[in-house]
């Protein structure tokens, strides 16, 4: 019988530099790069409708300032497949360094049951090097011909790449005035 086997290959860059502290007071290592026109990140399941304001993004110390792509895809829950939904270009400036960063957006709604990529893309030939955590139950992955790899064991964690949820508000009265053209009814 023959075999054959399809392999692919990527850049990867891993620095030592560490910075600030995860929501889960970890400490927050940076930074992971993929190269040229890959974007990777976070999955992220919805439980609940939600609307976000932002794409949070951890960096490590850096001198080099470089744009970049922050991308939410939709993970379709009936056939996994993936639509883009946000894109949009950012600049990774000298004063983000050895900081978390806050990139707003138009203000998008979630829809419950989904799951969510949460991505950036590296469009530059500088190293994008996003953090990630040290929690022991996450991973990240790379978007590879319209589905994931696994980049990461879950020893890694997670990137520090994640979303900013508006604040829930409370829930508003509707009032409703109904008339036959002039008069209520």
């Amino acid at each position: 019988s023959k075999t054959s086997s399809n392999t692919t290959s990527f850049p990867f860059i891993v620095s030592d530099n560490t910075f600030s502290t995860d929501y889960c007071d970890d400490k927050v290592e940076g930074g992971v790069s993929f190269g040229i026109n890959r974007s990777y990140g976070n999955i992220y399941p919805i439980n609940e409708g939600l609307v976000v304001t932002g794409i949070e993004i951890g960096w490590p110390e850096f001198d080099t300032p470089t744009n970049f792509y922050g991308q939410i895809y939709e993970i379709s829950p009936i056939d996994n497949s993936l639509s883009l939904i946000y894109q949009k270009q950012f600049t990774k400036e000298l004063a983000h360094s050895d900081n978390i960063v806050e990139y707003e957006i138009v203000p998008l709604y979630l829809e419950t049951g989904a799951n969510y990529f949460i991505a950036a893309k590296q469009i530059t030939t500088t190293p994008l090097n996003v953090g990630f955590d040290r929690v022991r139950n996450g991973q990240f992955w790379r978007l590879y011909n319209n589905s994931f790899d696994l980049i990461s064991s879950s020893l890694f964690g997670n990137l520090a790449l994640r979303l900013k949820v508006e604040e829930p508000t409370e829930t508003p009265t509707l009032t409703v005035n109904v008339t036959d053209g002039n008069n209520p009814i």
